[in-house]
């Protein structure tokens, strides 16, 4: 038993640093289509005239994020795990299709860009050429709010009501509801820290999360080695 508690611990600390590594790294794709050559926040017309390698190198981070937040996910399984097998496998499913999408969203950006600097070169209308990706990007955002609003009850209900390794008050800083003040923090905000949060923010939440959630998780979490022998990870209770 104490074996299984040790791969238990391995496994929350490397899925928890993946999903912070995700996190970061994606946080970075965003700043990489922020600025333009001038160091100046870029708006949609002057971020078309940035070298294409900072376009593609943002697009990649998508990629790679992509699979770290996946594994992230996994952290959730195991930590949920003694609330019952049923509800980690569905919670780690949503918030998994929640990650990946991340990545998804971050990529479709690209073809925003893409397309005002399209505008730029052959003089039509910035609108024109970014109306669709636009509306793609918003359409993958109203998506994922379905995965979104399930993982969070279904995650409210495991640490709440149930046996798991989380505290309760990791419950506020499920991402969900830290997006819900996004305008609330951003409106209060000026200049560079505006722009950073702004663009970033949907990243930051993650990596808040992912980090306090890998240090409450280090050494085994709220439930203590002697309690494994009664509520092993298979999820028995």
């Amino acid at each position: 038993m104490k074996d299984v508690f040790s791969n238990q611990i391995r496994m929350f600390r490397w899925l928890g640093i993946a999903g912070i590594l995700g996190a970061a790294i994606l946080f970075i794709g965003d700043i990489l289509y922020l600025y333009d050559s001038s160091g100046e926040v870029a708006g949609l017309r002057s971020i078309s005239n940035l070298p294409d390698g900072r376009f593609l190198a943002s697009g990649i981070t998508a990629l790679i994020a992509g699979w770290l937040y996946t594994l992230g996910a996994g952290q959730l399984y195991f930590a949920l795990r003694p609330s019952g097998k049923l509800i980690s496998i569905l919670t780690f499913g949503f918030f998994a299709a929640i990650m990946i999408g991340y990545g998804i969203a971050h990529a479709a950006f690209f073809s925003i860009i893409s397309g005002a600097k399209d505008a730029f070169l052959t003089g039509a209308e910035t609108e024109v050429l970014t109306e669709l990706p636009k509306k793609y990007f918003n359409l993958l955002v109203q998506i994922l709010t379905i995965p979104g609003v399930i993982a969070a009850i279904l995650f409210v209900y495991a640490v709440l009501f149930r046996k798991t390794h989380y505290p309760k008050w990791i419950v506020v800083l499920f991402p969900l509801f830290l997006f819900l003040f996004k305008d609330m923090i951003v409106e209060r905000l000026y200049g560079l820290s505006k722009a950073v949060l702004n663009g970033g923010y949907e990243n930051l939440i993650m990596l808040l999360f992912f980090l306090v959630s890998t240090i409450v998780l280090w050494n085994g979490g709220k439930i203590a080695p002697a309690d494994q022998a009664s509520n092993p990870i298979s999820g028995k209770t």
